[in-house]
């Protein structure tokens, strides 16, 4: 089994942005991953927050703006940390 770990800290900050309002929002992990036991864990270090105007909307998708997400990857480059993408879906 694989696992994500979260600090309380970070968790109470993804939750505040992914549901802040019913609209669709975007953010990103960085995380360091580690070998445990033959099973991979990936520990979050920090988020980056997509804000509105970093998205723009595709027929009836939300999706980040091009610019938007090479700022995300060379953030994580930068840091040499990876990726994960996460984002809230609200069913009316």
């Amino acid at each position: 089994m694989n696992e994500i770990r979260i600090p309380q800290s970070i968790w109470t900050d993804i939750r505040q942005h992914l549901f802040q309002n019913e609209d669709e929002h975007f953010a990103f992990l960085l995380v360091e991953n580690y070998n445990v036991k033959n099973h991979t864990v990936f520990l979050v270090k920090e988020i980056i927050k997509i804000k509105e105007e970093e998205t723009e909307t595709d027929f009836f998708a939300l999706k980040m703006k091009t610019d938007s997400l090479l700022r995300v990857i060379n953030i994580a480059n930068s840091k040499k940390l990876g990726l994960v993408e996460i984002h809230n879906h609200f069913s009316g």
